[in-house]
């Protein structure tokens, strides 16, 4: 009352002048306040797209591991050059992918901290696959070698079994006429393991070369007091090449190892990539919750403050 006794002596139109700046005031401090939240409602909209973005990209990345490790094993079991290239650039796609990702989306603490264990998973990934690759080429020169020394073994029982139809004296010899089956056996073996590399057909096949051993020697024993250079000359180019095709066979052995252990580590590189990854993505997806649930309450607050206002 005493305020208004003390204004009474203001006219009417400074009353209504003031009025409207008392509420001209108001709505500054609203604006103001609203332009504030709406400021920081759309920084949580681009750091939620932003996640988002990162979230997709890590998701390629592990798309392109899946395509990747299907090429190289595909390459590993065919052995083609083309195979070879197509795995190669499949892994190259995944580093780059990885790159696109920390290019686009750095600036996010997951991905700063996160992606540079997957760099690493990939260049061990790399590496070990350069090693397969090598691993493959000395696996199938390896092969190699056993099939051409298990032709000229089969070559020199051929020519025992003629130099043994050919004979016009006595007496009759019977372990020249077992070697033929021996050297079948060698080779069959040798196939058997050259397309599984399995410890069980590697230890047959190493049993037929035991029995064609044995089998070269009842024959040098048996034809020792003849003269018979032919068969003699034969049955020591087949025992040559059996000699040479038993080190070809360990050579195999010894390189297949060494290829299922670059597998291993290919499978483990793998294995941490994709670890990595779904970490980066649930870490993404945790944010995002917590970035919504904040942008929730803000506009609630926005909400309630203009209302009350």
């Amino acid at each position: 009352m005493k305020m208004y006794s003390q204004m009474s002596w203001l006219g009417i139109r400074p009353r209504i002048f003031g009025g409207f700046a008392l509420i001209l005031s108001f709505l500054v401090v609203l604006g103001g306040f609203a332009k504030i939240q709406v400021e920081h409602i759309g920084s949580t909209v681009d750091e939620l797209v932003a996640s988002g973005a990162a979230d997709a990209g890590m998701s390629q990345v592990r798309a392109a591991v899946l395509n990747a490790n299907g090429l190289v094993e595909k390459f590993i079991r065919t052995w083609n050059v083309a195979d070879k290239d197509a795995a190669t650039k499949a892994i190259d796609t995944v580093g780059q992918l990885t790159e696109q990702v920390e290019r686009d989306s750095g600036r996010l603490q997951t991905i700063a901290q996160g992606v540079g264990a997957i760099r690493s998973a990939i260049a061990t990934y790399r590496a070990s696959f350069a090693a397969a690759a090598e691993a493959v080429d000395r696996l199938r020169a390896a092969t190699n070698k056993t099939d051409a020394l298990g032709a000229v073994a089969g070559i020199n029982a051929g020519g025992i079994q003629v130099a043994l139809a050919n004979r016009s004296g006595s007496p009759m010899l019977l372990n020249p006429m077992r070697l033929a089956a021996v050297v079948d056996s060698v080779r069959v073996t040798l196939m058997r393991h050259n397309a599984s590399f399995s410890g069980g057909d590697a230890d047959d096949a190493r049993l037929a070369f035991r029995y064609a051993n044995l089998a070269i020697a009842d024959t040098e024993a048996e034809i020792a007091g003849l003269v018979e250079p032919k068969l003699a000359s034969r049955v020591a180019a087949l025992k040559e090449a059996l000699t040479a095709d038993a080190a070809a066979l360990e050579d195999v052995v010894k390189v297949a190892a060494e290829l299922r252990g670059k597998q291993a580590e290919l499978a483990s590189a793998s294995a941490t990539i994709d670890a990595q990854v779904s970490r980066i993505n649930q870490q993404l997806a945790t944010t995002r919750a917590e970035q919504g649930a904040r942008t929730r309450v803000t506009v609630d607050d926005t909400k309630q403050t203009v209302i009350a206002t």
